[in-house]
């Protein structure tokens, strides 16, 4: 007698993702699944007194991984279909009627499905459906009690049938197929099972299982069983007249070859038969197992797995471990993206408020240098005659050139560079003024060689000078000193007298009103005289000049 369960001796890999327990009347096959990867961790025999030692396994088992999602696939017996047809409506009222199809077909189970599969083309256009159930809930009920107890997630209580369905779209097409694959064996007297599915349109009708044991021949025994099916479809009406059902039969290799060999000497009629080796469609899908592993369930798991499918047979109060798992994935990711939001919009303000520093730091280095700029033109001693009435002055002659149009650069600019060459005299006061006649000429500066200045030699305003005539005279008085002055007069006298001489090529109107030596004092002079030397009086060696520039009025 075999024991109560054949483990695997391969290490378990704790980066697997997901158990899958396949449930059948006879065995029960525990898988670890992670991508293409699909481990067998253990069998355990569920008949007669098994039951309660295999559950006890499985509880072990689920100790060692508790968070671990389960998904649980139903291969049995007890699996029963009904197709039917339901009126086209929507929303509530189509789940009443679904509910109310169930509770006659279906009385004692809650462990029930309806797949919708199109509707009529004729008549009022009902839905077809198909429904099917576990006629046995005791059968599922003390595995998920288990699962309940440790709070391990259900994905899914599946159909095994309903999953082969999918494999379809990896095999020949045709409008009525029959499907045959292997299945462990289904009670002790067995050594393997055969399920055959019918499916009409790529939709399930329904399935049944086979036993198959030592004393038959295999290909005989295969062969009679697709003729009762095609006898039954044919009398039920399900498959039309002289329409050619397609068998495609997943074996092994040495089946496959013994089944070819004798399809060559016996074709049967209305029927086409595909053999497919169950090893090579493995590998064609990517599973990757032990040959002698390779079942139809093995197949259907790895589908789903690849592309998961709607629940079929568990309970919302079934499933609620796994919602709380959806649940908490979802509020982990959540707190994820708020985290990731929360570091790049630090980020950004982090590099924002480092470009405004920057932008600060230039700033602040711009305003810190032109504070220094600032404090040395501060130092700097201004050129400007700071004094009020040199200020009235410069107004004065600023209001006379700009009314009478006045061309001053060139002169000045003569002046400028001439007086540049005398040195040591330093310009005290520059007066200027037009004159028309010589009335007006002689009273044209402010300040005379007299000390004592008369009511005749006032300033001439600039109303008083709002218009020329033809000739006028443009006169330019400088005054000022020797500086440094030591007290000779005799080289004060010479130094100016160079400088007029050198303004003369220029302005041949030039004119010394004052020299050192003429307003050198009486008692400095009376001492030189005598040889006495300089009185320790301060004097200052003052000069005046006088340009006078002839010009033609402006037509």
């Amino acid at each position: 007698m075999l024991s109560v369960f054949r483990t695997i001796n391969k290490p378990i890999d704790l980066n697997m993702k997901q158990r899958i327990l396949h449930l059948s009347d006879y065995e029960a096959f525990e898988y670890l699944a992670n991508g293409k990867n699909i481990v067998e961790i253990q069998r355990l025999l569920l008949h007669d007194e098994h039951l309660d030692n295999a559950l006890a396994e499985f509880d072990r088992s689920l100790q060692h991984q508790p968070h671990l999602p389960v998904a649980v696939v139903i291969d049995t017996l007890q699996e029963e279909y009904q197709r039917g047809l339901i009126p086209h409506v929507m929303g509530k009222d189509r789940q009443q009627l679904i509910d109310h199809k169930m509770r006659r077909l279906f009385e004692y189970t809650a462990f029930n499905h309806a797949t919708f599969q199109g509707r009529e083309i004729g008549g009022r256009g009902d839905d077809r459906v198909l429904f099917t159930a576990l006629n046995n809930p005791a059968f599922v009920q003390p595995w998920l009690e288990r699962l309940n107890a440790h709070k391990v997630p259900l994905l899914g209580l599946y159909s095994l049938p309903l999953l082969s369905q999918q494999l379809l779209k990896y095999l020949p097409r045709a409008p009525y197929t029959l499907l045959l694959a292997p299945t462990p064996p289904i009670n002790a007297n067995t050594v393997q099972g055969i399920r055959q599915t019918f499916f009409a349109q790529q939709q399930l009708q329904f399935s049944r299982l086979l036993p198959l044991t030592n004393s038959e021949n295999e290909i005989d025994y295969v062969i009679a069983q697709i003729n009762q099916v095609q006898n039954f479809l044919s009398n039920s009406r399900i498959l039309p007249i002289n329409t050619t059902l397609l068998v495609i039969i997943l074996a092994s290799t040495d089946f496959v070859y013994a089944l070819d060999d004798f399809l060559d000497k016996n074709k049967p009629s209305n029927m086409n038969i595909e053999t497919i080796d169950i090893i090579e469609f493995s590998h064609y899908l990517g599973l990757q197992i032990p040959e002698n592993q390779v079942y139809l369930h093995t197949l259907a798991i790895y589908d789903l797995i690849q592309a998961p499918v709607k629940n079929h047979y568990a309970r919302k109060i079934d499933l609620r471990y796994a919602m709380y798992r959806q649940v908490r994935r979802g509020i982990y990711v959540t707190s994820l993206l708020i985290l990731l939001g929360s570091i790049l919009t630090s980020s950004w303000y982090f590099i924002a408020g480092f470009q405004e520093q920057q932008k600060v730091a230039t700033i602040l280095s711009k305003i810190k240098s032109q504070e220094s700029l600032l404090q040395e033109l501060r130092k700097e001693q201004s050129a400007l005659p700071l004094e009020i009435e040199l200020i009235r002055d410069i107004a004065v002659i600023g209001r006379h050139v700009k009314g009478q149009d006045i061309p001053l650069q060139i002169s000045w600019l003569k002046f400028s560079q001439v007086f540049k060459q005398c040195q040591n005299l330093m310009l005290e006061r520059l007066e200027w003024g037009i004159a028309s006649s010589t009335t007006e000429l002689n009273g044209l500066f402010t300040q005379t060689i007299a000390e004592n200045p008369t009511e005749e030699n006032k300033e001439t305003t600039p109303e008083q000078a709002s218009t020329l005539p033809e000739n006028f005279t443009e006169g330019l008085r400088l005054s000022g000193r020797v500086d440094p002055f030591q007290g000779n007069f005799l080289e004060a006298e010479l130094l100016v007298k160079r400088c007029v001489e050198k303004l003369q090529p220029q302005f041949t109107k030039t004119k010394l009103l004052l020299s050192p030596l003429s307003k050198m004092p009486k008692e400095v002079l009376q001492g030189q005289l005598d040889n006495s030397g300089a009185t320790s009086k301060t004097v200052e060696a003052q000069f005046m000049i006088e340009i006078l520039i002839d010009h033609a009025a402006k037509q």
